[in-house]
């Protein structure tokens, strides 16, 4: 994919409980079978109970000084767990209403 090396994703944790990002070695390939090192994130968060956890993840690239304004506003009967998804999604003030069952 031509052009990747330049463009910047803007990763952001939306969660309102403690979620850290931290960076791990990754890999990437350009070409078939030639991999070669890269960053790699994940988004971590203590878990204290059965309780099932959940997270929305926007991928959103950007052009360089350029990154976008982004907010989740979680609605009534939003939960993953039976999935219902129920959300109010801002991208640079436009908002967008998301209502959604994920599980038939």
């Amino acid at each position: 994919m031509a052009g990747v090396e330049n463009e910047f994703p803007e990763i952001q944790s939306l969660n309102a409980d403690k979620v850290s990002l931290n960076e791990e070695q990754g890999k990437v390939s350009y070409v078939y079978r030639k991999e070669v090192p890269r960053p790699a994130f994940v988004f971590e968060k203590s878990k204290n109970d059965a309780a099932s956890q959940g997270f929305i993840t926007i991928v959103y690239p950007y052009e360089e000084n350029n990154a976008p304004e982004i907010s989740i506003l979680a609605h009534a009967g939003n939960d993953l767990e039976k999935g219902n998804l129920n959300i109010s999604l801002t991208i640079n003030g436009t908002k967008q209403e998301i209502k959604v069952k994920l599980n038939p």
